[in-house]
């Protein structure tokens, strides 16, 4: 069985001031704080890639087309678009989608900010009191493949009912995620068999 890895370099499509949007995104407490204070919140950077037997058009669905994403993200809990449009993504948009986190009814609120057809897409996200910049990045590898990579950067410190996730708790949430995903995406664009 082949698996995620840790991304070796960093994936395209990051500026500093992309990288300063983000992190106002947060709303957090304690960031708030550092904030005012003239300091910008600490994040963490989870990296990985996977290789994919699929072209990257066929990957692009599997990102874009939101039955395709509710299908593959199933195993995190994704229940859905409730609002989708037919257009989906572009930038500017706002999608609620259904998910279950440990049972319990929530709503993911996606924010796609750079869109690049089958070779990047660039969203923030919004789970609960998780907040996070989450790009994909599709790279033509070989001959019908494709070498996924998936970033995300979340504030290091996030607030839960009683109490915080601290940094190590945050890095390993959001360390599964992103291996999850990538191995979802895989399994389902692999197992599908259309190209495009």
């Amino acid at each position: 069985m082949r698996s995620c890895r840790p991304s070796p370099r960093p994936l395209r499509g990051h500026n500093g001031s992309a990288l300063q949007r983000t992190l106002a995104f947060s709303v957090s407490a304690g960031n708030l704080r550092a904030r005012e204070k003239g300091h910008p919140p600490a994040v963490i950077t989870v990296a990985m890639s996977c290789a994919i037997r699929a072209v990257p058009m066929r990957v692009w669905r599997a990102l874009t087309d939101p039955n395709e994403v509710a299908a593959w993200d199933a195993v995190n809990g994704n229940g859905g678009a409730l609002d989708a449009p037919p257009d989906y993504p572009k930038p500017g948009q706002h999608v609620r989608w259904r998910y279950r986190q440990g049972g319990v009814p929530t709503l993911l609120h996606d924010r796609p900010i750079e869109v690049v057809q089958a070779s990047h897409l660039r969203s923030l996200i919004e789970l609960g009191q998780l907040r996070f910049d989450e790009t994909y990045t599709l790279l033509q590898e070989g001959e019908g493949g494709t070498r996924l990579g998936m970033r995300i950067i979340a504030e290091n410190v996030v607030p839960v009912v009683g109490g915080v996730l601290d940094r190590f708790e945050v890095r390993r949430l959001v360390t599964e995620m992103v291996s999850s995903s990538l191995e979802a995406i895989r399994t389902f664009c692999e197992r599908d068999g259309s190209d495009v």
